[in-house]
């Protein structure tokens, strides 16, 4: 993410996070923005393992962000169906 390029990883707060996935969201990229928001958590959660900071800042903050409309997929369920599909 451009916005936090510079940062020290010791340095970078909640809001900060925040305020970058928001600028993500608001261009309509709902789905991208979780998938950074898990980026973000995977390397803050490395980051206190090996000691580099004590707080992870990207936990939890998945409940912040506008949440995904959840679709079923189109599914063939008919075994008379499968198997032309299949055949």
């Amino acid at each position: 993410m451009p916005w936090l390029k510079n940062y020290p990883i010791d340095e970078i707060s909640t809001a900060e996070l925040l305020s970058a996935l928001r600028r993500v969201e608001t261009r309509g990229a709902i789905d991208t923005a979780h998938r950074i928001c898990q980026y973000l958590n995977n390397i803050g959660n490395y980051s206190v393992a090996c000691g580099y900071i004590e707080n992870n800042p990207a936990n939890n903050l998945t409940k912040a962000l506008t949440q995904t409309l959840k679709r079923s997929m189109a599914a063939i369920t008919e075994p008379k169906r499968i198997r032309k599909l299949v055949v």
